[in-house]
């Protein structure tokens, strides 16, 4: 049974399930000395923000070179807060600016190997969780430059982003076409610091072809910015400044344009655990075998805490063993990775599903990820290589081997609660569901 949600386009009459198929993704075909032209630029916007006195303040509204702008709160909860710039009283709502600071529970390796995307296959389980419900597709549509033993976070090239609209009746699907630059820098403490900007692009610029889905059309700039907080904290300082322009040929409602820079608080929290979701998906580590069943466990097979009417029952997608929440952790993975025996009964028009994990899978995969590239490194062939293959950062190989349950933020900590799973019956698991209904456009 295939898995996505079908969109018809109301001008053409063509229907597209997303994720698209390969033969119906954007084509570009960007020259070398135009690639160089964009690196010179977006390496130019990155200097910038690492060297400016404001990206790391709690507030950086408050520095001088924001002081006659006017910034207000616009969302503020655990360990994350977003400012964006207020709007004039004439605005049309077209444009929304944004910045955010917050701090993770993970480490700079994690990150590193998190959004460091090469490839559609990675950059969909990257974006599927940290995304999830506003995620609809993505694709790495051409490379200039990839991750080096010097740089294991550099990338140069073209990504197609599309998102889901939370109200397709008042408002259409966007995707916007960027040029990605990342790469490790240091701030002016000689601090390491990780490096994300995109930037919008048309494709007229990129000499390519695209089909008409009838989405909005996003254009902006985005810049993440990472850097441990020490190394003994568990912490990442993350700052984020972001510029939406959206479509101007359709009317955007103050509403909508407000709950696009709402969302990058989810987005912003889903990246403490996207390297987890990334390696799950890309090692098929998920498994449907059969769940143990409730009356075979009466405690935790993580903490060994007793189950009782506050404690409940949640099954591991990877052992299929039974964990409490304290032990879970959720993450969103795209439906299509999921082996056939966890789709649901009934509708297959689901894009991402919040699985759950037990710690001790979790940081059995993080400890095989180290280990895998420990291995490459001395030039020793595991048979699981081409697995792991690919953009793991190098620091993983020096890293402590040993892993403590502890060190991976419960599901409640580093993601949104959901209330669907955390019912008090001890001898039930439910399993939510990321549902997107089909539409007609």
């Amino acid at each position: 049974m295939r898995t996505g949600r079908v969109i018809r386009v109301k001008d053409s009459g063509d229907s597209f399930r997303f994720p698209l198929d390969t033969e119906h993704l954007p084509t570009v075909n960007v020259s070398i000395e135009q690639f160089e032209a964009y690196k010179t630029k977006l390496q130019s916007v990155a200097e910038t923000y690492v060297n400016s006195p404001a990206t790391w303040l709690d507030n950086p509204s408050l520095s001088p070179q924001y002081r006659n702008q006017s910034w207000k709160p616009h969302l503020e909860k655990k360990n994350c807060v977003i400012y964006r710039l207020k709007e004039a009283a004439d605005a049309s709502n077209l444009q929304r600016k944004a910045m955010l600071r917050a701090k993770l529970d993970t480490s700079l390796e994690e990150l590193e190997y998190a959004v460091n995307c090469a490839t559609t296959e990675d950059q969909r389980a990257y974006m599927a969780h940290c995304y999830q419900e506003s995620f609809l597709d993505s694709a790495v549509l051409q490379v200039h430059e990839k991750a080096t033993n010097d740089d294991s976070f550099q990338f140069l090239g073209i990504k197609w982003l599309a998102f889901q609209s939370s109200v397709d009746s008042v408002f259409s699907c966007r995707d916007t076409l960027v040029v990605e630059f990342s790469k490790t820098m240091e701030d002016a403490k000689g601090q390491k610091v990780l490096v994300k900007v995109q930037q919008s692009v048309s494709m007229a610029d990129c000499d390519g072809n695209e089909r008409n889905f009838g989405f909005s059309r996003t254009s902006g700039t985005w810049v993440w910015l990472f850097r441990s907080m020490g190394p003994s904290s568990g912490k990442v300082d993350v700052s984020m400044f972001s510029e939406d322009r959206f479509d101007n040929n359709r009317n955007t409602p103050s509403w909508f344009a407000n709950r696009v820079v709402s969302t990058l608080f989810a987005v912003a929290l889903h990246h403490a655990t996207a390297a987890d979701a990334k390696f799950l998906v890309r090692g098929r580590m998920i498994t449907d075998k059969a769940w143990v069943p409730n009356n075979e466990r009466p405690a935790c097979s993580v903490c060994f805490k007793s189950f009782n009417l506050l404690r409940s029952r949640h099954h591991c997608r990877v052992c299929a063993e039974i964990m409490c929440g304290a032990c879970t952790i959720e993450l969103g993975i795209q439906s299509s990775k999921l082996p056939p025996g966890m789709l649901p009964e009934t509708g297959n028009s689901f894009i991402v599903s919040v699985e759950k994990f037990c710690l001790k899978c979790i940081n059995k995969a993080r400890q095989e990820r180290r280990s895998a590239l420990a291995a490459k490194s001395a030039g020793i062939d595991l048979a699981s290589d081409e697995a792991y293959d690919g953009n793991v950062p190098s620091s993983y190989a020096s890293r402590a081997s040993e892993v403590f349950y502890g060190q991976v933020p419960p599901a409640r900590g580093s993601i949104s609660d959901h209330s669907a799973d955390r019912e008090l019956n001890p001898s039930r698991t439910t399993r939510l569901r990321l549902h997107r209904p089909l539409r007609v456009h």
